[in-house]
């Protein structure tokens, strides 16, 4: 009986540790309108409500999808605007200039590379193990250590 208990009262904690956990946020007709409208847009021929949402702690809306064999992931402000689009990349797939900048670290010590494309500006975040996180330009320049 006592472990019974236990057994309950573990099983009732975990799932309300995992429901506070869950954004939750539903998306109303005027986000919807205009987000399907930038998918569309952007993103020719994939299927709105194929797109695996979720919402962020800071209030945004984030998309994940495969366009075109790439694994995209875009991001929407709380009135449907879209904000970004990120994509993992690596060492094969990012420009020359930034492989070239990248040539000094080795490739097993680089943690993340990140294409991330806004309405004014494509850039790259890189993360290189025990270095600061470094921002290039979509030309491969190093443009600040965040």
């Amino acid at each position: 009986m006592k472990l019974r208990n236990i057994l309950i009262t573990g099983t009732f904690c975990f799932l309300m540790v995992n429901l506070s956990m869950a954004q939750t946020s539903t998306i109303n007709e005027k986000q919807n309108s205009r987000m399907k409208t930038t998918i569309n847009t952007r993103y020719n021929g994939v299927d709105f409500n194929n797109i695996k949402w979720q919402s962020t702690t800071d209030g945004y809306y984030e998309g994940s999808f495969n366009y075109q064999g790439r694994e995209l992931t875009t991001q929407f402000d709380e009135n449907g605007n879209w904000m970004q689009t990120s994509e993992p990349m690596n060492m094969t797939t990012v420009p020359t200039n930034l492989k070239n900048n990248l040539g000094e670290y080795e490739s097993s010590s680089i943690s993340g590379i990140h294409k991330i494309e806004t309405n004014n500006e494509t850039y790259y975040d890189v993360n290189v193990d025990g270095q600061d996180p470094m921002r290039f330009d979509k030309s491969g320049n190093l443009i600040k250590n965040p």
